[in-house]
């Protein structure tokens, strides 16, 4: 029995890596996917932010507005397979599990240039401190599609992980037309996703991190925590 379905999972994988490419790099979609709210992409109220997500409907605090499975780097390719619209977040334990994402995203994408990728990756790469998980274990993770939620000292929505999801909920009331702010602050990335990150240093955007990385402190990411 075990062995029949190893091999139903075999050819399931085997399958995943002979399909057509029809998928979209998740910071490229746009989409309100995943939301339980109306939401819109435009650029930011930030100056130099570019893009940032705005809410069409008025949240109450405490409303869940976004809830995504956390899968592996196997089940994401998975699930992406049978439902390219679908949103989830992959969890990336380790420097591998990051580099094996990276691999998919260039091939799965058909993407010429690479760095396109690994820049993409570092930016949106984000997680949870352990005090915002339920079992007290930080986790690092890349969302599909991408939230396109900016940085903010006050923000109006809070991210974390309760239940194996990644759970977005409102802080307070936002109004229609404001825009959906975390806190970077509690972001958290793992020695794996760091070793990625220092790897590809003069590639990524995200200088915050790289600056926390050469300190050795990572207490602007999160990992004081």
């Amino acid at each position: 029995m075990q062995c029949k379905r190893s091999s139903r999972v075999l050819l399931k994988q085997q399958s995943i890596m002979s399909s057509p490419i029809s998928m979209s790099l998740p910071w490229k979609r746009h989409s309100n996917v995943g939301f339980t709210v109306s939401t819109k992409i435009k650029t930011s109220l930030i100056e130099g932010a570019g893009f940032g997500r705005f809410t069409e409907d008025e949240i109450k605090p405490g409303t869940i507005i976004r809830s995504d499975k956390l899968l592996n780097v196997a089940e994401a390719k998975i699930q992406t397979t049978e439902n390219p619209n679908s949103s989830f977040a992959i969890s990336l334990k380790t420097e591998t599990d990051v580099e094996s994402v990276e691999d998919w995203l260039v091939a799965w994408c058909a993407v010429t240039d690479r760095t396109k990728v690994i820049v993409g990756m570092s930016d949106f790469i984000g997680g949870s401190v352990k005090s915002d998980t339920d079992n007290g274990i930080p986790i690092s993770c890349l969302l599909f599609p991408s939230l396109h939620m900016n940085h903010a000292k006050n923000p109006n929505i809070k991210q974390i992980i309760r239940g194996g999801r990644l759970v977005l909920e409102a802080k307070c009331t936002i109004a229609p037309g404001e825009e959906l702010l975390l806190d970077y602050n509690d972001l958290y990335y793992n020695p794996g996703v760091r070793a990625w990150l220092k790897k590809h240093k003069k590639l990524s955007a995200t200088e915050k991190v790289f600056v926390a990385i050469e300190a050795s402190t990572m207490t602007s990411v999160g990992d004081a925590t």
